[in-house]
């Protein structure tokens, strides 16, 4: 009854499409999208709203797919989702399976036929949110190059090929082949590796391992998450356009983007600005994750933000030296008319912590080597790493441990995969003691 209801709709729909004017589809497309926010902002019954939501959705959905002029002038339902911020996340997400050492030829249903290539396990997620529905990818132990996929998506030894990330489209590492729930995954047991070295000899690296490159009209939003991943041997240097894009955010670069990102390791990547991140008109939410061993040969060896908002929450933010040649190339965090938060976090041992230019950094509960003037219970004293920069968890006696401000959302685990809350207080940075 369901399937034929559905056909009905959509054959009724659009034979009126199709007989109508153009300006009647563009109104009718509109205020699907303006039904569809509605209903997500306002506190109807959770039934109720569920179904109204999905009606719109679908809706929405037939239109965009119908071959007529309408489609014409209308993006992919990704564009559009990401224009009007339409939130997928109540639905229950379809499971895409990547795994390093798959067989080639899978589909990404099961871990038994899971693609071989995370770039493909990308192109699948997004057909999904064409579709209407969320996607999330689990990732299974092993190495991801941006260059390597089975679609032909991309060209192999192309040093501009990277991740993407997407709307609606949750990226997780840590996994085994062989688990069954998201909670049994464990990015330390099981390192998730996004490399850019894309000859695996060390000689030739990716300008940047994930390149979020949106604009004002479709950004990038936080529904799009990164989890349980290393970044690693992106370097963003091009002599060629010195201020080009291929300068800037080795590990990743965000414009217009404003990704979740937890249970990170951003590491060894390069870059003339912003060495293991660049920020650009975006508003990313960054939680227990580690930054280190970075570095910018210009200005930003941990990063770069530009008119950007982001968070930082227990984060450790340790051994990013680049070349000290002046013009704020000593500095591991750069803002440029930004206004950060730093919540938790731990910064020490980089060059120079933070510089601002026309930026107010909210700073609190934080240590910070060298201290920081005008922020709260500022702590200036050496965190007593286990063994930095192989290991950032906490001595016994460590400053950091119970000093945390509790009012955050930082998740249940710590990086270690730890319980966080054990004390009092939360620890700072990303391990709890």
């Amino acid at each position: 009854m369901g399937i034929r209801f559905w056909r009905l709709l959509r054959k009724t729909l659009s034979t009126y499409l199709l007989e109508s004017p153009l300006w009647v589809r563009k109104d009718l497309k509109l205020g699907l999208k303006l039904l569809a926010n509605y209903l997500h902002m306002h506190s109807l019954d959770h039934t109720f709203m569920k179904i109204l939501c999905n009606l719109a959705r679908a809706l929405l959905i037939m239109l965009i797919s119908f071959s007529n002029p309408f489609q014409a002038g209308a993006s992919d339902l990704s564009s559009d989702s990401n224009a009007i911020d339409l939130d997928l996340t109540m639905l229950a997400p379809v499971v895409i399976y990547v795994d390093s050492k798959a067989a080639l030829g899978g589909d990404g249903k099961n871990w038994g036929s899971a693609f071989r290539y995370l770039q493909d396990g990308i192109i699948r997620a997004a057909a999904v949110v064409r579709s209407g529905m969320p996607a999330d990818i689990w990732v299974a132990k092993g190495t991801y190059y941006p260059d390597d996929d089975e679609g032909g998506n991309v060209v192999n030894g192309d040093r501009d090929a990277s991740f993407v990330m997407q709307n609606n489209v949750a990226l997780y590492g840590g996994f085994r082949n062989i688990h069954t729930n998201i909670a049994q995954r464990d990015w330390n047991s099981n390192p998730t590796i996004l490399s850019g070295d894309i000859n695996q000899t060390g000689s030739l690296s990716a300008y940047h391992v994930i390149y979020n490159n949106f604009n004002s009209r479709s950004p990038l939003n936080a529904t799009a998450t990164l989890s349980g991943f290393v970044i690693e041997d992106a370097s963003a240097e091009d002599a060629v356009t010195p201020l080009g894009d291929r300068n800037f955010g080795g590990g990743l670069f965000n414009r217009y983007a404003s990704p979740t990102i937890s249970y990170c390791a951003i590491r060894d990547n390069d870059a003339s600005f912003g060495g293991a991140m660049f920020n650009e008109n975006g508003d990313p939410i960054i939680t227990n994750t580690l930054i280190y061993n970075n570095r910018a040969f210009k200005i930003g060896d941990a990063m770069y933000n530009s008119s950007s908002d982001l968070s930082l929450i227990n984060c450790t933010i340790s051994e990013n030296k680049g070349p000290n040649n002046g013009n704020f190339s000593d500095t591991s965090i750069y803002n440029s008319n930004s206004h950060i938060i730093i919540t938790n976090c731990i910064l020490w041992n980089n060059n120079k912590e933070i510089h601002n230019v026309t930026s107010t950094p909210v700073v609190n509960n934080t240590i910070v080597q060298g201290g920081y003037a005008t922020g709260s219970a500022i702590i200036d004293q050496d965190p007593l790493f286990v063994m930095a920069p192989e290991d950032f968890d906490l001595k016994i006696c460590s400053p950091a441990i119970n000093k945390g401000a509790n009012a955050v959302a930082v998740g249940a685990k710590d990086y270690g995969g730890n319980a966080r809350h054990l004390h009092v207080n939360l620890d700072i940075g990303a391990y709890e003691f």
